[in-house]
């Protein structure tokens, strides 16, 4: 017996229900299905299969024998769902490193889009550098900008909103941000199957053994004796293998990036160990906290310093006046000392304070000068 996901009606599941349940699992998760899995919580159709198959596996009366077909198809399950997950996290990392590439390489647009327009004397160099990076219609329109005698003409100015178009598109990333939501609400669902069925399925001990198809074995009592021995033979492997090969399955499950990930995945997320890079960093302080181009290759050009930048400024919530710090007394003080910003006598929090203090009218800019040197 097992119970609807509505809670009010109890229905008989048969091993044949079970079974098709199942394989309507696998379609759904199967990765060239036409049939997109939706967020995991809105599926209702999909919980209630899975709450089916654990009902089955979990309520299935202990004195039987349990159903070897439906075990090994339970058991596959959870193989080609973990099978699938391993593969989703391999192209969310992909698209991760995809997203990086695209917002250094708006940044680096950007920077030679800036001597374009000055005319700088290499901006024909500039240009062709990005010429493997970029469509031709980019470096084309790029051309057109640097040529261009004046700047007010419609030409100039379309040409102009076509490259900043551009490089909106890099930094936005829009498109990668919807295959990563619609890869990461199918891990959540692949994720669950691991949580539901394999927890299930691990209590099971009684299982039916491998049935013997071949009548004329059975007929025969001369030859019964023998294949009999030989069917408890390859039961007693089967056994040995089973005991083998179940471990080797939760190892697999418990070792890799399914239970490893699965806190994360469920807040519709991927666990991913990749460091922000320092064109990205940069590009992030520009579009989201308004800082210099200048002020931003400063702070990223020592991971230390960026970190103490940002640690600091989510302390004090005034990052602008954190910068002006660190780009001005801060970096004297580095000068003075020759020494490295890990090396700094005082910590991110004694420089929030102090930041918060002048901005409260507490003391002022003068004797915060004074003040920093002699942290410690």
């Amino acid at each position: 017996m097992a119970k609807s996901s509505n809670g009010n009606v109890r229905m008989v599941i048969t091993e044949e229900k079970i079974l098709a349940n199942i394989e309507k699992v696998k379609k759904m998760i199967n990765p060239n299905s036409k049939k997109r899995i939706v967020k995991l919580e809105e599926d209702s159709y999909f919980l209630d299969l899975i709450a089916s198959i654990k009902s089955y596996l979990e309520e299935y009366p202990k004195q039987d024998v349990f159903p070897r077909d439906v075990y090994d198809a339970a058991y596959d399950l959870v193989e080609y769902a973990t099978t699938q997950f391993e593969e989703n996290t391999k192209k969310i990392e992909e698209l991760i490193r995809q997203r990086e590439s695209n917002i250094a390489l708006a940044s680096e647009l950007k920077e030679v889009l800036k001597a374009v327009e000055a005319k700088e004397t290499n901006w024909k160099k500039k240009v062709q550098d990005l010429s493997e990076k970029l469509p031709e219609d980019v470096i084309d329109t790029l051309g057109v900008i640097g040529r261009a005698k004046s700047k007010k003409t419609q030409t100039y100015l379309d040409s102009l909103n076509l490259i900043n178009t551009k490089v909106s598109n890099l930094e936005s990333n829009l498109f990668i941000e919807v295959d990563m939501e619609r890869i990461e609400d199918k891990s959540k669902a692949l994720s669950y199957i691991g949580i539901e069925i394999a927890e299930s399925l691990k209590d099971i001990e009684n299982i039916e053994e491998v049935k013997n198809s071949n009548k004329e074995n059975e007929e025969s009592n001369v030859q019964y004796n023998a294949e009999n021995q030989e069917n408890q033979e390859n039961t007693e492997y089967i056994e040995d293998t089973r005991v083998e090969v179940k471990p080797s399955l939760w190892e697999r499950i418990k070792n890799m990036k399914l239970v490893r990930g699965i806190r994360y995945i469920m807040k519709i997320k991927v666990v991913l160990e990749l460091p922000e890079m320092p064109e990205s960093r940069k590009a992030r302080y520009i579009s989201e906290l308004h800082l210099s181009e200048k002020d931003s290759n400063y702070l990223t050009s020592s991971k230390a310093l960026s970190d103490i930048f940002e640690k600091t400024g989510k302390i004090c919530k005034n990052y602008k006046a954190v910068c002006n710090w660190l780009n001005s007394d801060i970096a004297r003080i580095l000068n003075e000392k020759e020494i490295e910003p890990e090396q700094l006598p005082f910590t991110a929090e004694q420089l929030s304070e102090l930041v918060e203090l002048i901005d409260a009218g507490t003391i002022s800019s003068s004797i915060g000068k004074k003040v920093i040197p002699n942290c410690n």
